[in-house]
């Protein structure tokens, strides 16, 4: 556990932070047993899982369902959820680029942004403007990409 100033923000926000590098839940629960947590603050999307783990443990009044997890930190499935609950989404497909089938792409209103399904903030982000330049693109990018289309 490190306690650490130098990355703080202003003590108008917080009167106390508390850093743990550590991705196991029970360390993390071990290492703050004996503190007062008031709320639990995500640092960086790559957090996400454990950070939801922690607030449910630590501070269960502002927990959400464990079990929709996946969809806050993979974006293909954030948009199938808002389709499914007849809320506005990108049209979008998902495609491995081992397996990718050319009809699928003539299918695609171009430009479409390509994005590492599971990928962090703009990591992997890339504009294509036909199915050629996607099957391009595509070489230098993760397994799973989901293909959106800005229409």
């Amino acid at each position: 556990m490190v306690d650490n100033d130098s990355w703080k923000p202003s003590a108008l926000y917080f009167d106390r932070q508390i850093y743990i590098a550590n991705s196991s839940i029970e360390e993390c629960l071990l290492q703050l047993k004996n503190e007062t947590i008031d709320y639990v603050l995500n640092g960086c999307e790559k957090s996400v899982e454990i950070a939801e783990q922690l607030i449910h443990k630590l501070t269960p009044q502002y927990s959400v369902d464990l079990s929709s997890s996946n969809i806050r930190s993979q974006k293909y499935l954030q948009q199938i959820s808002l389709e499914q609950h007849g809320l506005p989404a990108i049209k979008q497909i998902q495609v491995n680029r081992n397996k990718i089938e050319l009809q699928l792409l003539d299918t695609l209103t171009y430009p479409v942004f390509c994005k590492p399904s599971n990928g962090l903030g703009s990591i992997g982000v890339f504009k294509a403007t036909s199915g050629n330049d996607v099957l391009t693109q595509l070489k230098t990018c993760p397994t799973k990409t989901a293909l959106s289309s800005i229409d």
